[in-house]
């Protein structure tokens, strides 16, 4: 279903509904981003990235919830395919000074650049295998030399005559022997 059309319709109904409605009380998308594309390691999937709002700051348990909002939506829409949920916090959680946790918009936006990339990648890996496999194959070998005939059959045997079988008398046959 990955080359479905209707999927990428799908993609983008979600990517609205997030943008305009609560995914569920009291998380706040700032920016929601849908897309098919691939991991990495190049299997196809449904990729969901969103921005959570900084009010209030979330939680672990938040960012789990949103997480598996966001699966089960993706899987609504394709269950044969896998599902990649990407939460991002409104802002980087820094402890003593130093981020241990990403986010924030640049971070948004770093993450759906590279996804974005990605898929541009294997989309260029697929064409270039798709011409080559349209290719004539190139061997290092010479092509093979026509067979030989043999010498017996190129020397030509006399046909064989049939003579028509007359009626005649015992008299003619013995005559003619």
């Amino acid at each position: 279903m990955y080359d479905d059309v209707r999927l990428d319709t799908k993609l983008s109904d979600l990517s609205r509904e997030l943008n305009t409605r609560q995914l569920g009380a009291g998380f706040t998308i700032v920016e929601a981003f849908t897309m098919k594309g691939f991991d990495e390691v190049g299997k196809p999937g449904l990729f969901a990235l969103v921005l959570l709002g900084n009010n209030p700051p979330p939680s672990l348990d938040t960012l789990t919830i949103v997480r598996s909002l966001l699966t089960a939506r993706l899987k609504q829409i394709d269950t044969a395919m896998p599902q990649w949920p990407i939460v991002v916090q409104g802002a980087p959680e820094v402890i003593d000074g130093q981020a241990v946790v990403p986010g924030g918009r640049e971070y948004f936006d770093q993450v759906k650049s590279e996804l974005l990339a990605r898929k541009e990648r294997y989309a260029a890996i697929q064409a270039r295998r798709q011409s080559l496999t349209q290719m004539p194959a190139v061997t290092d070998a010479p092509p093979p030399a026509p067979a030989k005939k043999s010498a017996s059959k190129t020397v030509a045997r006399p046909a064989r005559r049939r003579v028509a079988a007359t009626r005649s008398s015992k008299g003619a046959r013995a005559a003619r022997r």
